[in-house]
């Protein structure tokens, strides 16, 4: 669905992706590092596969998911450390 402003895709896509991996690297900070490349896996697992169901991959949707998801553990694990000193 293209609402005609440009760059929307690719902010849904990050904000997706950042919310995907925001929990988890907030319950589990250790476990953000590959929390983030799990993620990106994902991100370019689904591009590759689109092709395939009658959608076009891209890799500015990738590059978007990448940030999103490193956003979102960088915020998790920020968030647990802000957590902790407030405590």
């Amino acid at each position: 669905q293209n609402s005609g402003v440009p760059g929307t895709d690719k902010s849904y896509h990050l904000l997706a992706f950042a919310a995907l991996t925001l929990p988890l690297s907030f319950t589990r900070p250790r476990l953000a590092p590959w929390v983030v490349l799990a993620a990106i896996g994902y991100g370019g697992a689904i591009e590759v596969i689109q092709p395939f169901v009658g959608r076009s991959g891209e890799v500015l949707d990738l590059m978007a998911d990448a940030v999103g998801a490193v956003i979102g553990g960088a915020a998790g694990v920020g968030l647990r450390w802000l957590r902790g000193r407030l405590q």
